[in-house]
């Protein structure tokens, strides 16, 4: 038995996608001057591993993830995890269920100062005015991506493009039924 869901509206520009989707969590943006352990307590506090966008003079300059601070972290921390208060010695530290090393300490340890020292510079992102098909192919080509910020001619922030707020639009798409 199949039934009609309610359509959703036919969007063509990513703009248009921003206003029937302006529930999105706001993306994270932070100075690029800003205190990496400032950042590390900020995404502690958010509990996700949302990206954060850097502004530099106004305009967005770049991003930085958590990824990106536990790579910086491994290249400059190689030998100095700590499994519960002492070094992990055996392979078998690192695989009992007890043996963990606690995010917080690593990353306060991070050795760069600022956001600037280890954000990428390599941001895929759309306009407003891009057409929406076209964006949504950006986040899915190479490695995909959840969040795919939106930003204008003169690289301010004006939105974001979520993975999950894709699915669902795809799946109200015009002349689209589910069975129940």
């Amino acid at each position: 038995m199949k039934r009609n869901k309610k359509s959703a509206p036919e969007l063509r520009l990513v703009q248009d996608f921003l206003k029937y989707h302006s529930n999105a969590e706001p993306l994270l943006v932070v100075p690029a001057d800003a205190d990496l352990s400032a950042l590390v307590s900020r995404l502690i506090q958010l509990k996700d591993d949302r990206i954060a966008l850097v502004e530099k003079q106004g305009k967005i300059v770049g991003m930085i993830s958590v990824g990106d601070l536990a790579r910086h972290l491994k290249s400059t921390r190689n030998e100095e995890f700590y499994f519960h208060g002492g070094l992990a010695n055996e392979p078998e530290d690192y695989i009992h269920s007890q043996a963990r090393y606690g995010g917080r300490e690593i990353l306060h340890s991070v050795t760069a100062t600022t956001v600037e020292d280890i954000m990428s510079t390599d941001l895929r992102y759309c306009s407003p005015e891009e057409d929406l098909a076209t964006a949504i192919r950006r986040m899915m080509q190479g490695s995909v991506i959840k969040v795919l910020p939106v930003l204008d001619a003169e690289r301010k922030l004006k939105g974001s493009l979520h993975i999950l707020d894709i699915m669902e639009f795809l799946l109200e798409s015009p002349g689209k039924s589910r069975q129940s």
